[in-house]
């Protein structure tokens, strides 16, 4: 039986997880306390996504009005400089570098949860709590958390935690793990927490996608915006592109050759002369990787190399690989079989069956120096 009145901070969006998981802590007898951060600035107001606009607004008016339902309190923090400092910001220097950027990493790790826990500690709060779908094991022995899978595995959000902290962790509690969507969604039907119209979440929560490539643009510096050439590995020029931060590793080469036998991908980038560089498929095809700021949740043996299986994206069974741990939170990936185009700044996180043990930042797929033998 829990404990009664056990103090818990609830991060709320105005969305039917966040407000769920207010309500089943509050039928579970906990001392509910709701926060809002207002993360939208001016500065990403013109190209601000529907989901990203219409949480603001349920913040400042019916996500108030649900809490008084609900009957907890509800604070509002201020975030705008934190995020564009920690987030948007980020956003725009990995598209400068070619990367897929990841904003949810930094988010979590050095916005949200860093304010979650602070304002928790201001109000005396022993618990956070989120409405991911997820699960927090505590071993009853050594006290060290376990972040697992969802029970629903569709809906599962441990791709996205895997930068927080033990001591976070340890305090988190996560009451939609081990319920199912549909489930969510009848206990929101009851209470009246769906959003009409309904919002489209995008890929990025702060930009609208069809907006994504003009706000990048709006950021960028003149002198990156500029064309400049493309070149095949025999470092011939083969055409023109209209600005190198708009191309990912593993896009369609933007030079038309309809007689090639084979088609050409974007294979690399030379930042230095603003050149992209193009190749065969084959180019792109590769079974190891390098990733930078590893964090591991729980302890874990770092002198020997283990198996386990490596998520690239959220929702995926992942792929089998062998993981060897270096210094400065760096790690080398070799995967059982190649993989094709996994773009730097992509997360890749790391799993022993259910548990995500942590994961980090993919730093190197394939280097122009590399790319010349082939």
């Amino acid at each position: 039986m829990i404990p009664p009145k056990e103090k818990v901070l609830v991060a709320m969006s105005g969305g039917i997880n966040s407000c769920t998981t207010a309500v089943i802590l509050k039928t579970q007898g906990y001392d509910v306390v709701g926060v809002f951060f207002q993360f939208r600035g001016p500065t990403t107001e013109k190209f601000a996504s529907r989901c990203c606009k219409t949480a603001e607004q349920l913040g400042k008016g019916r996500l108030k009005a649900i809490c008084k339902e609900i009957g907890i309190t509800l604070h509002v923090i201020k975030a705008e400089s934190l995020f564009e400092d920690k987030v948007v910001d980020y956003t725009v220097h990995e598209c400068i570098q070619n990367h897929i950027p990841n904003p949810c990493a930094p988010c979590n790790s050095e916005v949200k949860f860093e304010l979650l826990v602070k304002k928790a500690d201001e109000l005396g709060c022993q618990w956070i709590a989120t409405g991911h779908f997820a699960r927090v094991s505590i071993d009853s022995g050594s006290g060290t958390a376990h972040l697992l899978k969802a029970l629903d595995l569709q809906k599962d959000d441990t791709y996205f935690l895997f930068s927080l902290s033990q001591a976070v962790i340890q305090r988190l509690l996560l009451p939609l793990g081990n319920l199912t969507g549909q489930m969510v969604e009848k206990v929101a039907d009851r209470f009246n927490f769906r959003i009409e119209p309904k919002a489209n979440v995008p890929g990025i929560c702060f930009i609208d996608e069809p907006g994504f490539n003009d706000f990048i643009e709006s950021r960028v510096p003149d002198a990156m915006r500029r064309p400049g050439t493309v070149r095949n590995l025999d470092t011939m020029v083969v055409g023109e592109h209209s600005g190198l931060y708009k191309y990912r590793l593993g896009q369609p080469s933007v030079v038309p050759n309809p007689n090639r036998d084979n088609p050409y991908f974007v294979v690399g980038f030379d930042l230095t002369s603003q050149s992209m560089i193009e190749g065969k498929n084959s180019v792109l095809i590769q079974k190891e990787l390098k990733a930078k700021e590893v964090n591991w949740i729980g302890p874990m043996d770092r002198l020997h190399g283990f198996h386990c299986i490596a998520k690239l994206e959220p929702v995926h069974e992942g792929y089998p690989c062998q993981v060897t741990c270096f210094e400065n939170q760096r790690v080398h990936v070799e995967f059982d079989e190649p993989l094709r185009a996994i773009s730097p700044g992509r997360a890749i996180v790391f799993y022993k069956e259910d548990e995500a043990l942590g994961g980090g930042i993919v730093e190197v797929f394939g280097t122009i120096e590399s790319l010349g033998s082939r």
